[in-house]
Formats: structure tokens, sequence, C-alpha cells
């Protein structure tokens, strides 16, 4: 909410959102700093990643510009979120769970370098077919994130676990691997 209403105030312009991520990580600091509300300072951390891939998506969808263009700008916004993540690294850590602004930015880095490959891949050197393996889950977003929920709560109800073999090491990595590409 708060990231639609920021782009919509900043009418979708770049600086207003690249300074919000910064407003988004300096009201962390801040929280951290002086003991403010821990729940606040996560929001304002998964607000970041939002404001991020709002920015990504306009550097390669709006304006003028070519291409090759449009990649460059891509992958600089991938390194510098890399970067601030990495100094931001030495101050805080990298938490999933404490949504420290370290995991946002090198959250939102991988995946603005990952949308540059997939651009690249797909919009200019036009390699697309392998693109109809993953086309159900893209026309049905939701269903593909609710369904490992939906699965999780029937085996709870139904006293099933996952066996040992797939819940620990690398067959918990090759299983999640599996399990995301069926889903």
């Amino acid at each position: 909410l708060i990231s639609s209403i920021i782009y919509l105030c900043g009418r979708g312009r770049l600086v207003v959102l690249a300074l919000s991520v910064a407003g988004c990580v300096l009201w962390f600091a801040l929280s951290r700093a002086y003991d403010g509300n821990g729940v606040l300072a996560m929001h304002a951390t998964h607000t970041s990643i939002v404001l991020c891939g709002a920015l990504c998506v306009l550097l390669f969808f709006s304006g003028a510009g070519d291409a090759n263009r449009r990649l460059a700008a891509g992958i600089a916004l991938a390194a510098v979120l890399a970067l601030c993540a990495f100094l931001l690294h030495t101050i805080y850590p990298i938490s999933k769970i404490g949504a420290t602004p370290p995991w946002a930015l090198y959250c939102a880095a991988l995946c603005s370098g990952l949308f540059a490959l997939l651009y690249w891949l797909i919009e200019v050197r036009r390699v697309s077919r392998w693109t109809a393996l993953v086309q159900p889950a893209a026309a049905n977003p939701l269903i593909t994130y609710l369904l490992p929920v939906v699965l999780a709560t029937l085996m709870h109800y139904l006293h099933r676990r996952w066996w040992p073999a797939v819940t620990q090491g690398a067959g918990a990595s090759a299983f999640s691997m599996l399990f995301a590409a069926v889903v």
C-alpha cells in the first residue's frame, strides 16, 4: 500500500522511487538506532523491495531508449543495489526474518539482474520458446503462490510429513527445486 501511494504521488518518477528506497533504509536505520517500532522498520524494508521492483520495471518499460540502453540501465540498477547491500552489510546482518536492508537490497539486486538476463534472452535475442514451460504459472500466479500453502495445510491435517531424505542436506535442495518446478 505504501509503495503504491509513493508511486502514484510521485507519478512514477525514478528519482522519487529511488529516494523513497533510501528513505525506507533510513527509516529502518533510525528505528534500530533509537529503539523504535521494529515492525514498522520491517515494513519499511518490505516497502523498499516493492519500490525497487517498480524502479526496475520503469527502467525497462517506460520512456524512450533502445533495448541495449534499457539493458544497461537494468544491470546498473542491479549493481548499485548490490553495492548498497554490501555497504549496509557492514552494519546490519543479512536476515530475512529481521527484514534487514542488506537482505532486501541483495534480493532486489538479484531480481533486477535476473530480470535483465530474461529481458536480454527474450526481448533482445528472441529466445522465448522455453517460456512455454512456465506459462501456466505466469497465467495463474496466485494459484502458484497458494498451492504450496494448501499442500502444507493438507499434510498437517492429514498428519503427514515429508521424508527426512527430502528435508535435510542436498536432498532438500534437490527436492525444493523439483517441487518448485512441479508447482
